[in-house]
Parts: C-alpha cells; structure tokens; sequence
C-alpha cells in the first residue's frame, strides 16, 4: 500500500487538480480517509505513510505541478462504513479539501463519494453507484484474480489449490471467480485442481483453522490461496 500510494499519487495528483486557477488557496488541501484505530488498523497506517511520502516528494518542487505545495489532513473512519461518509462529508464542508483519498472496498469508496468531491482510490472495483469523479488506481477484481493465478502456476509451478473463497463481498467474490477461471484453463496438456472452502457471514476464525488442516496434513492442497477479506 505504501509503494502504491508513493508512486501513483503524484501523477493523479496532477491530473485532478490540472483546472486550478490562481484563485485557488495555497496550500492546497486534501484529506485521506482511512481505518486508523482498531484492529484493522494497519492497512490505514501503511497508507497514511505512503501519502506523506508522496506528498514530501510533490511538495520537493511544487513549481514543476499546479504551483502550489500540498497538505494532507488524515482522517480516522474507525472500520466503520458510515464514518467513511461522515469524515468525507464533514473535511469537504469544514476543511474545504479538494479532493479525497481512500477507500478499500467499493462501499468505502461509494461513501466517500457522497460527498461529492473527486476520490482518488487504491480500489479497483467501479460500481453502478459511483459518480465519474472516482480515480482508482488499482487492478480491478477480476484483474487481480489472473494475475494471481498465473503467478501461482506459471512462476511457482503449483498445480493443486485450496480456494478460500469470501462470500461476503462481490469483489472478492470476483477475484476468487477469475482464479479459478484461469488456473482451471487448461496449458501445456495439464490442468490444475481447486478445491474452495468458502466463507460466509458466520464464518470464524477456530473453524476456519480446523478446516485447513485436513486438506493440508493429508496433501490433498500444495497450496492455501485467500481471497478474503483480512480479519
């Protein structure tokens, strides 16, 4: 997430403010939302990181962007969906920011965007619901899954999986999808096996460890791939 964010936030960042004109304020602002506390908290550490070393690296020459230095509010969602939209809505009506960046999931992302200023998002998934001032930066789901499994088969020659497969997201759901669809294709005169343990809203962790070792003890899966979302 840091490495991402390091090196695509600048070219964005260029992109979304190119039709700033001089009345704009100096610095600009902008805000990134993410889960700051909590035990989920670490995927929004890493991605605050990776949008201040963006920005110290735009802010090194601002003349060669919009003209202008950046500054970045970073704003705690708390896990929650609604305190995507509660924090986006409130930086956009108080801070004035020109923009937001965030977002890990297509709900997070459909938050944000109600309030209704350009979202930069590492997510790749564009759903129905989002305006056309959403930027993602990311591989799309499905993308995501073929990249995956070519990289299982083709770089580290396994050809038996078990597919732990989140149904409570479409994303994931989608990604596990393109997996299977491309491991099961058939290459060279062989083809790869997958068997999917899947996972639903009571799904729990003790339970999950029991049923991941059969398969693993027994050898009937070389390898355990997940597709789910991080608990």
């Amino acid at each position: 997430m840091t490495r991402q964010w390091r090196w695509s936030l600048a070219p964005c960042l260029l992109v979304l403010l190119s039709g700033c004109t001089g009345r704009a304020p100096a610095p600009i602002w902008i805000a990134h939302v993410a889960t700051l506390s909590g035990p989920d908290k670490e995927a929004g550490e890493a991605a605050a990181r990776g949008v201040r070393l963006a920005v110290e690296e735009i802010n090194k020459d601002p003349g060669s962007g919009v003209g202008r230095p950046f500054k970045v509010i970073h704003s705690d969602a708390r896990g929650k969906p609604e305190g995507f939209e509660a924090e986006a809505v409130r930086l956009a009506a108080i801070n004035r920011v020109a923009f937001l960046l965030g977002g890990n999931t297509p709900e997070e992302v459909e938050r944000l965007d109600r309030a209704h200023l350009p979202v930069l998002t590492p997510c790749g998934a564009r759903t129905r619901n989002l305006s056309d001032a959403v930027y993602f930066t990311g591989l799309s789901p499905a993308q995501r899954g073929k990249g995956l499994a070519r990289f299982a088969v083709q770089d580290l020659g396994l050809d038996n999986f078990l597919l732990v497969q989140d149904e409570r997201r479409t994303d994931l759901l989608e990604t596990a999808e393109a997996f299977m669809r491309e491991v099961l294709t058939k290459k060279d005169g062989k083809t790869a096996t997958v068997r999917v343990l899947r996972l639903d809203k009571d799904a729990k962790a003790g339970e999950l460890s029991q049923r991941l070792r059969e398969p693993l003890e027994k050898g009937t899966a070389k390898a355990v791939v997940f597709v789910s979302k991080v608990e």
